[in-house]
């Protein structure tokens, strides 16, 4: 805009050349000059802060038209004459993905990894670093999983304990670890989903995430179960209250795509590339906070802010014990790596000389979904049939429900019968409500590119 102004006073001037022959002295130049200045450094601008730090390391792209990739961002950081490479890594993915971590390890002259093992597979060298003495395999689980997504596990598709390039851990052993969150904190998740709303991330202010939404707000949120479709309805008015309008996900239609279409495999791996995002917006993103959950508000899961400083202190460690031209790598997940509380923001903070030089993104596995034929085809009828079945089916057991509770007062005039059916019904559209809320909308507006 400034530079807009400029161009149109010259153009102005350049129709009074008295005007401009009497301002042609000294303190023209001077001003002529100092406009220079000015304009250099609005030019420089966008150099200067191009390179900060990323909001997250993980990112869905749509390079083409129904091809929809999850990339992981890989940054490089120079200590004067030290390099250190942080990598987002994911710890399922394509064998590629995998391929070009090991090259990137090859590159470097130590590699740092995450990795949780008990510390008898553990030792540490003459540096303080810990050493992985054993191989390591994935469990029969995470192998299952990785095998219906048609993926590899990172245990699988990297050489860890086997190969020097990924044998310093990075981590906390196993037996020092924080107690995790108990196995209620999902159910409570819930909960207060339904009673303090979805919102969350950078949609959420710092007063509600304390003391959750105003009383008139609880009051129109109470009002909401009463009618159709409450979960829709919750959803709306969060959508109002929030500060940033959140946004449908960018996987929700790809994914009900896949559905429609019998495609199993592209809907499972959207689904955890949906997952990954979340995990990532939530763990760390411009909050650096785990959120525990939907409406609770954010607090750091001291397990995950005792990873990041396991990791800074053993990036730390590498970096004195190197010489002056050594390049380190660090492969980390996403959520460990963002946020005010995470390892880049650590690492910046232990070394203020440290310069952000250059970033790049690494595509984890790629789903391709069919081209949509010019004429309508029985799967695009299905789509479109979508909601309102999902309507009609939620306006059915709203009918159903108050049909029952009134029936069962009219009949035996108590409230025993009836309250296990408005619980169960509040329960059922308790979990619509939270699943729709972490799944189908973005509230940091980080999904998409």
């Amino acid at each position: 805009r400034v530079v807009w102004r400029q161009s149109r006073r010259t153009s102005r001037r350049s129709w009074k050349p008295e005007a401009s022959m009497a301002r042609s002295g000294p303190m023209s130049q001077r001003s002529d000059s100092s406009r220079g200045r000015v304009f250099a450094l609005l030019l420089a601008l966008p150099a200067v802060f191009a390179l900060a730090i990323p909001a997250g390391f993980v990112r869905l792209s749509t390079p083409a038209a129904n091809r929809y990739e999850l990339q992981t961002l890989s940054m490089s950081v120079q200590l004067g004459e030290m390099d250190v490479d942080l990598i987002g890594t994911v710890h399922i993915a394509s064998s590629g993905y995998f391929a070009a971590l090991l090259a990137d390890a090859s590159a470097a002259d130590c590699s740092l990894c995450e990795l949780i093992v008990p510390e008898r597979c553990l030792s540490r060298d003459e540096r303080g670093l810990l050493r992985l003495t054993d191989s390591v395999a994935p469990t029969p689980e995470q192998s299952r999983l990785a095998g219906q997504l048609g993926l590899t596990h990172q245990l699988d598709g990297l050489p860890y304990g086997a190969d020097r390039r990924f044998s310093l851990i990075a981590d906390t052993p196993a037996e020092q670890l924080l107690p995790a969150p108990s196995s209620s904190s999902q159910l409570a998740e819930v909960v207060q989903t339904i009673r303090r709303g979805s919102i969350r991330g950078a949609a959420m202010s710092a007063a509600r995430a304390r003391r959750g939404p105003p009383p008139s707000q609880q009051l129109v949120r109470g009002l909401a179960w009463v009618v159709p479709c409450p979960e829709l309805t919750l959803l709306v008015l969060d959508w109002s209250w929030s500060r940033t309008r959140p946004q449908l996900s960018a996987i929700l239609e790809p994914l009900l795509r896949a559905l429609a279409s019998f495609d199993l495999r592209s809907a499972r791996r959207l689904a955890f590339a949906q997952l990954l995002l979340s995990s990532s917006a939530e763990g760390g993103g411009s909050t650096g906070a785990v959120f525990s959950g939907g409406g609770v508000g954010a607090r750091i899961e001291p397990r995950m802010k005792q990873r990041n400083m396991a990791a800074a202190d053993a990036l730390d460690t590498a970096l004195r014990s190197a010489g002056d031209r050594d390049r380190i790598a660090l492969f980390y997940g996403p959520s460990h790596l963002e946020g005010p509380s995470g390892i880049v923001a650590e690492l910046l903070a232990r070394w203020p000389g440290a310069t952000i030089v250059d970033v790049s993104w690494r595509t984890a596995f790629a789903v391709e979904l069919g081209d949509r034929p010019a004429q309508e085809q029985p799967v695009q009828r299905i789509e479109r049939l979508l909601l309102p079945a999902y309507l009609a089916i939620d306006g059915i057991d709203w009918w159903l429900t108050w049909a029952d509770v009134a029936s069962e007062t009219g009949v035996t005039g108590g409230w025993s019968d009836d309250a296990l059916l408005l619980g169960a019904y509040v329960l059922r559209h308790g979990l619509l409500y939270w699943s729709l809320s972490r799944f189908a909308l973005d509230w940091s507006g980080r999904f998409e590119d």
